[in-house]
């Protein structure tokens, strides 16, 4: 069956609740690491290799939610802790591997089955006693949600797992006290969901303490990503997909999809960003890589940043190849455009094809606006469940540049692999390709908006960026060579800021990247600086970020508006 990839928003805003530190921390999650300094307590270590831990919890349930069909073991441990790892197969570990560079591993322990004979009490719908399924909504319904995932790790570790294997990584690339990672497979449908443990635990924890993070076997459980069931078109039940998805936001990723409101949705087809498994990824069986945004964020790819006018070719993303960085953020503005190559590669990047379903390959090109990103302060992760980065097309976080210039995505969404006609917008609409027109500034183009639409490198407010890519020619090898045109720069590391242990290079193809460095790094900026830097917004303060794994964020707990922490928790209906 096709699937219904609509999203669902199912979290009411709860008015009334103060928002309280001791101090003036600056630290957030699933803020694309524009705060660099605060794994472990609001991220997982993504760079490296880490021990993580999945807990697969069955409920055996048939009632008015739904029959929640069992868990397959074995499809769990084929996906997760395949004996080989390779580009070929869509697995975990080769997910992580190609969508990093090889900069990023993760060994995947799959814990003893969590096993429920019925619905849960803590799930029971108090409204209607034969439903079944993650509360939200209100404070009350919080504190049933986090009893649930506590009652979940009390089961694992009176199972025998021992919480102090899986803390090797931090990061600064040692154990830090902390999980390195943990993920929980509900055989729930459509459940999504990702949280950080510390600012939701308002009460007592396993060891009798109250408030921050869990901890078990003295290792402290600070975030936790959750994914339920996806029914695929030949009715086989998978708890792969989603969960990979949520771990991105483990690692600092933000939701780049657009939630759909429960009435006068002005967008019904548009999903969000596109080329993107944190945007309109369908969790189906073909997969998309994160965007070039994310991976940058993550230092998981290379960029180069282009001065003067440079023809490049370009390898497909999921070979290695880096993205092409047009226009550099400064005191002023902090937009750009990115380039990359996109479609398939052994079994990733799956998901690009064209208008009939077959597999095709162009240039992906992005426009970048930092001033409507996320921000690194505390708790403005709530903020963005309410108005997610994505949910304006014509101003968003990232946005697709579509070739066709017909805003496709937005008008028509993109096409539908679960369904035989491939409804919706083909990416060789989206990708440019051979023959494809110049993309460059247009005069006098005013600000995008519904009704003033084109298709063009001008900065959102309708002013020239001086950005063009013409002569794009997609090789036999599904390289790409174009020529690309961009403000001349001095410094390409001016707008950027690394995390620790990694530098900006200033020098060679990929000058403007983050790359390892032998020694831990200070968390030098960008900062307000003038015209020679960005005003993206850091995680250093005099008044202090946390960088021991001290839980600065305690005094928050169930202050926080927790209905909207959980406004993922079914974000997308997906395939039935």
């Amino acid at each position: 069956m096709s699937p219904n990839r609509r999203l669902l928003r199912i979290a009411s805003l709860v008015l009334g609740i103060a928002f309280v530190t001791s101090s003036a921390v600056r630290a957030d999650f699933v803020d694309l690491w524009a705060n660099k300094i605060d794994v472990p307590l609001h991220k997982s270590p993504p760079r490296g290799h880490s021990k993580v831990l999945l807990i697969p919890v069955q409920i055996d349930y048939n009632g008015t939610s739904g029959n929640f069909l069992p868990i397959d073991l074995t499809q769990l441990n084929d996906f997760f802790t395949p004996t080989a790892v390779d580009a070929v197969h869509f697995t975990f570990p080769g997910y992580l591997k190609v969508a990093s560079n090889s900069r990023y591993s993760a060994d995947v322990t799959i814990a003893p089955l969590v096993h429920y004979v019925g619905c849960p009490p803590l799930l029971i719908d108090t409204s209607n006693a034969s439903a079944c399924g993650l509360p939200s909504g209100n404070i009350a319904a919080l504190t049933k949600s986090m009893n649930f995932v506590r009652d979940i790790f009390a089961k694992s570790h009176a199972a025998g797992v021992d919480f102090s294997k899986f803390d090797i990584n931090g990061e600064f690339a040692t154990a830090d006290g902390t999980i390195d990672g943990v993920m929980i497979v509900l055989n729930i449908p459509g459940v999504s969901m990702s949280f950080p443990i510390s600012y939701v635990n308002g009460g007592s924890d396993l060891n009798g303490g109250t408030g921050g993070p869990l901890v078990l076997n003295g290792i402290k459980i600070a975030q936790v990503a959750i994914g339920g069931a996806v029914t695929f078109p030949d009715s086989s039940q998978h708890l792969e997909t989603i969960v990979t998805h949520q771990f991105g936001s483990l690692l600092g990723l933000t939701d780049l999809n657009y939630d759909h409101p429960s009435s006068g949705d002005q967008y019904p087809n548009w999903q969000g960003l596109h080329f993107s498994s944190m945007g309109d990824w369908d969790f189906g069986a073909k997969n998309f890589l994160p965007d070039p945004e994310s991976r940058r964020a993550l230092a998981w790819q290379d960029q180069h940043v282009v001065s003067g006018t440079e023809t490049l070719t370009l390898q497909p993303a999921a070979n290695g190849g880096y993205a092409v960085k047009l226009g550099m953020m400064n005191s002023s503005r902090q937009e750009y455009y990115l380039a990359e190559v996109r479609g398939a590669v052994g079994g990733y990047d799956s998901q690009v094809t064209d208008s009939n379903g077959n597999p095709v390959w162009g240039l992906a090109v992005y426009h970048v606006d930092w001033s409507v990103g996320p921000t690194a302060a505390e708790g403005a992760f709530v903020n963005r469940l309410i108005s997610c980065l994505d949910c304006n097309p014509w101003h968003p976080f990232i946005a697709n540049v579509e070739s066709s210039g017909i805003f496709g995505l937005v008008v028509n969404g993109a096409a539908d692999l679960g369904a035989t006609t491939h409804t919706g917008q083909g990416d060789d609409k989206v990708l440019y390709g051979t023959g494809s027109p110049t993309l460059q500034s247009i005069a006098n183009a005013g600000i995008l908006s519904s009704g003033n639409r084109y298709t063009a490198t001008n900065w959102y407010d309708g002013t020239s960026s001086g950005i063009k890519i013409n002569n794009v020619v997609v090789n036999a090898d599904h390289t790409v060579t174009a020529t690309f045109t961009a403000p001349a720069f001095t410094n390409p590391c001016s707008d950027v800021l690394c995390p620790p242990l990694m530098v900006c290079t200033t020098a060679g193809v990929t000058a403007g990247s983050c790359v390892a460095s032998t020694d831990p790094v200070a968390d030098g900026g960008p900062v307000n600086t003038g015209d020679a830097g960005p005003v993206i917004p850091t995680g250093g303060s005099s008044s202090g970020c946390s960088t021991s794994g001290r839980d600065a964020s305690s005094t928050l707990l169930w202050l926080l508006p927790i209905a909207l922490l959980l406004a993922a928790a079914v974000r997308r209906q997906v395939r039935a």
